[in-house]
């Protein structure tokens, strides 16, 4: 049974509400505005043991609350290790996350140098030369 989303604050007491709510095996939806949004981000994104379902964005009604953030997660932890040990901590457990939500960084973009200043003074001074023939 669904209790509501979960709004987030700064102060933290979301993060319990969720530990709660985790403990079901039923999606969980995260609400947050501001740089709040971030934390949960990264909060979610740092724990193997939930996955990502939906992810929403949009701009508030009110413009100067900015931009909102809706997640809906669930607990990520293979039914045969449930049943095999109930003790095990998700954390302590070694779950890799489902390959979609893996990320990999993109190859760094090679920015040619800039020329140094005395060939660029060189090519000023050839520039000068051409204009006088």
């Amino acid at each position: 049974m669904s209790k509501g989303p979960i709004f987030c604050s700064r102060n933290g007491k979301w993060k319990k509400e969720l530990e709660k709510r985790l403990q079901t095996n039923e999606k969980i939806t995260l609400t947050a505005l501001g740089k709040v949004r971030y934390q949960v981000l990264n909060y979610i994104r740092n724990r193997n043991d939930i996955k990502i379902v939906k992810l929403e964005t949009r701009y508030m009604k009110k413009r100067e609350k900015g931009l909102g953030l809706k997640v809906t997660v669930q607990s990520y932890i293979p039914t045969l290790l449930k049943a095999l040990s109930p003790n095990i901590k998700p954390n302590e457990a070694n779950i890799t996350k489902p390959a979609h939500t893996q990320t990999t960084k993109p190859p760094r973009l090679k920015i040619p140098s800039k020329p140094s200043h005395k060939k660029i003074k060189q090519k000023t001074q050839k520039r000068r030369q051409k204009r006088q023939i």
